[in-house]
């Protein structure tokens, strides 16, 4: 064990109850605060991902000099279907954008100063477990829809591999 850790220990024997709660409830609001940053990043990555296929798609078929045959509009027409509901979840995921963060320091301070300092902060740690716990529904929404967002981006990647695969073969089985 190291010195350092031997005093922190110490020194989280010595904090009353109040303060191990507060810190405890701030640890959680932030760690789920981290997530909801997470969650955010990988969205745009996804997405940033789709939009990308398609243009690289785009630009593939503008080189094309032959005719592009009916089975590889149709991946194609795929793509684009499968980009557009890629959208709508990413749209879906960023408008959940309200969180609670509780509390409101002018509250604290009202309370600080018509209380003791223990019961000001049990109150805070208290509102901060409810930020937490309210939070906690719509964080599970904006991962379901970053669950579907990945999805969809997969299955453009597959689809664009398809369509790689019917352009780039002539003895394709497609007419």
């Amino acid at each position: 064990m190291a010195d350092g850790q031997g005093i922190e220990n110490e020194q989280m024997g010595a904090r009353g109850g109040d303060e191990e709660l507060l810190a405890l409830a701030q640890w959680h609001l932030d760690e789920q605060t981290g997530r909801i940053d997470a969650l955010d990043r990988k969205l745009a990555a996804t997405f940033t991902l789709s939009g990308a296929l398609i243009a690289v798609l785009g630009a593939a078929f503008t080189l094309r000099t032959d005719e592009i045959t009916q089975a590889l509009w149709w991946v194609i027409l795929a793509i684009v279907a499968v980009f557009i509901a890629n959208a709508v979840c990413a749209f879906f995921a960023f408008r959940l954008r309200s969180w609670e963060m509780r509390p409101d320091v002018d509250a604290f301070d009202r309370i600080a100063e018509e209380n003791n300092l223990v019961v000001a902060r049990t109150w805070a740690a208290q509102e901060m477990w409810a930020s937490f716990n309210e939070n906690e529904a719509a964080l599970a929404e904006k991962a379901a829809w970053l669950r579907r967002a990945v999805t969809l981006t997969t299955a453009n990647l597959i689809l664009a591999g398809i369509a790689a695969i019917v352009a780039t073969w002539p003895w394709c089985f497609c007419p």
